[in-house]
């Protein structure tokens, strides 16, 4: 059974696209560490729970 060109364009695109989200959710976790920690180092507890919330929405939506 011969592939067609749009089957052949997912087993090619899979991988690359999982890797594409992988590192955009590296630099997405490293944002949000960022943030806390400016939140954190300017003693601004509004903008630290609000980092918070945000790296708890990022693990909840990786589970």
């Amino acid at each position: 059974m011969a592939l067609d060109a749009a089957e052949l364009a997912r087993g090619i695109a899979g991988p690359q696209m999982a890797a594409e989200r992988e590192r955009e959710q590296e630099v997405s976790q490293r944002q949000l560490g960022a943030a806390f920690m400016r939140a954190l180092e300017s003693k601004d507890a509004v903008a630290m729970m609000n980092a918070l919330r945000e790296i708890i929405r990022s693990v909840n939506t990786m589970v």
